[in-house]
């Protein structure tokens, strides 16, 4: 009976078994086509943050693909607001990581060196010729660093957007405020985030994704 009453329902709809159960089937060709053609494109916060994290080249090359494919650009209020929240942290971030390989080398500069060197105990009758020696090495240190503090400059320049641009004119925030233009979704009304915080929670707890794996890493509250 129970059969019966199956079938006849899947009659009556006119759905195959394949539409009624379509998330456990792969895509066919002509659906993966018509994703990958016309499918809107939903960015996450970390690929609007990588762009800080890419050399200028990567950069470019993201950039272009999101230029050429701006009209199915399309990202949640939350990833903007996740974006503009951490945007400057990340910045200094990347940042900071150049300033201390720099840091790192010009701490042992001649003068760090000769204070370390001047430390080793002569005998008094070599003194004077072991002190020049150490002078000349630690002066010699310092010289061969120079090229890789310049060129760690040089690279900082090149790719990394430093905090008092972005403070003031982040050119990688300028471009994305033009792609998406009239493409961010709405915010949500108190009630509406109250209840997808709760869902999220639920997901949370159940290892269910999207976002699970977030939950050290992310506070949710009424403000998130």
């Amino acid at each position: 009976m129970l059969g019966r009453q199956a079938q006849t329902s899947v009659k009556e709809t006119g759905e195959e078994v394949r539409d009624l159960f379509a998330e456990y089937y792969p895509l066919t060709d002509a659906q993966v086509e018509e994703c990958v053609v016309r499918g809107t494109i939903v960015l996450d916060t970390n690929v609007l943050l990588g762009l800080y994290r890419f050399s200028t080249e990567e950069r470019k090359t993201l950039f272009e693909f999101l230029t050429k494919a701006k009209d199915r650009l399309w990202i949640p209020y939350q990833v903007a607001l996740e974006y503009q929240r951490t945007r400057l942290s990340v910045v200094a971030q990347q940042a900071g990581f150049y300033n201390r390989i720099v840091s790192l080398v010009e701490t042992t500069s001649a003068a760090d060196l000769k204070e370390r060197l001047g430390g080793i105990t002569v005998p008094d009758e070599v003194r004077e010729q072991a002190q020049d020696l150490l002078d000349r090495s630690a002066e010699a240190a310092a010289e061969a660093a120079q090229p890789f503090i310049d060129e760690a400059r040089n690279i900082r320049a090149a790719h990394v957007v430093t905090p008092e641009a972005a403070a003031k004119a982040d050119p990688v925030r300028e471009r994305l405020d033009s792609l998406f233009e009239g493409r961010v979704g709405g915010k949500p009304d108190d009630t509406t985030r109250t209840a997808r915080i709760a869902m999220a929670l639920k997901r949370y707890e159940k290892g269910v994704p999207p976002g699970f794996k977030d939950r050290k890493s992310t506070r949710l509250n009424s403000s998130h």
